[in-house]
């Protein structure tokens, strides 16, 4: 048997190695960028913003509405490469108006937690279907303040009186 039969084992296991430190690399990669979003404190900036827009809102439900923005975010750097995803709330919407308008925080945050820009590109069906007066942020401000917890499925809510459009999808992070 001649040395040359040995080459495209040798360039089979070469090319699986790599592909097995890709795939180690990018996944090590995904997990410090969500760690970074999960640790991400918004300027305090974006807070004011919100509860200036938002007056029936009280801080916790301002802290809400960021939450819903920060699973969205998570939803992005989860979805596969450049995949629009719809966003989850009014709430978490008006949240990330305000924070692309800190522009240095937020190239900064795209780049750390995406490698890039993240664009806003308005979702003409969640338009449709209202919410434009700030309603879905104080109906989560509603929802938050009189201890709504949870959802029983998907959007799903079981809080009587819930429209589907409750901040976060109707979750409430405390």
């Amino acid at each position: 048997m001649s040395n040359h039969a040995y080459i495209p084992a040798a360039f089979i296991l070469l090319a699986g190695g790599f592909i097995l430190l890709v795939a180690i690399a990018s996944r090590r990669l995904r997990d410090r960028r969500e760690r970074f979003i999960r640790g991400f404190t918004f300027p305090d900036i974006v807070r004011e913003k919100i509860a200036a827009r938002h007056p029936e809102c009280n801080g916790r439900d301002v802290e809400h509405a960021l939450e819903a923005l920060r699973e969205f975010f998570l939803e992005c750097l989860r979805a596969p490469a450049r995949r629009q995803v719809r966003m989850t709330s009014k709430a978490a919407d008006d949240a990330w108006h305000e924070f692309i308008l800190c522009t240095r925080e937020y190239a900064g945050f795209c780049r750390k937690a995406f490698g890039r820009y993240l664009h806003h590109k308005p979702d003409s069906r969640a338009a449709a279907s209202g919410g434009g007066d700030g309603s879905a942020l104080a109906a989560c401000a509603a929802f938050v303040s009189s201890g709504h917890t949870g959802c029983s499925g998907g959007h799903g809510c079981s809080a009587s009186g819930c429209s589907g459009s409750c901040c976060g999808g109707g979750r409430s992070s405390s």
